[in-house]
């Protein structure tokens, strides 16, 4: 496609955001599958549907919650500096590092998260929002 040709950095954002998507669908489903393992779930009207459930809360339930607000709250920024990166023409090699390590700084935050593993989950977290970070002032720049 003429697009790509131009500005090649938007093929590789396109595989992350896909990534990115699928994983925090995945995310979502954890919290999904974690209410009908424990039959708890967050409405009145979905008790009706499972004898025996409650709306009391579980660790578990919130902790994949947590993971997927951690989501909601980081990944959009990055799709939309990404962006804007893209279209600065960036290296490749540039555009790789930042959009392939902050992708797998948020897969193994989720992973970490999930799993209630310390310093990874924070050294995780780091590595995304420095390449966030990093990202921003390099689009800023070429700006």
């Amino acid at each position: 496609m003429d697009l790509f040709r131009a500005y090649p950095a938007l093929a590789t954002l396109g595989l992350v955001t896909c990534v990115l998507v699928l994983k925090m669908l995945a995310v979502g489903l954890a919290t999904t599958y974690h209410r009908m393992r424990l039959k708890r779930f967050a409405t009145a009207e979905d008790l009706a549907l499972v004898p025996g459930a409650s709306t009391e809360r579980h660790d578990d339930i919130e902790r994949a919650r947590r993971a997927h607000r951690n989501d909601l709250e980081n990944i959009p920024p990055f799709l939309w500096v990404a962006f804007f990166f893209a279209l600065t023409r960036p290296p490749a090699a540039a555009a790789a590092i930042y959009f392939w390590g902050f992708t797998g700084a948020r897969i193994a935050h989720s992973v970490f998260y999930l799993a209630s593993v310390q310093p990874f989950r924070t050294l995780s977290y780091t590595v995304g929002w420095l390449a966030l970070v990093a990202m921003t002032i390099h689009t800023w720049i070429r700006l």
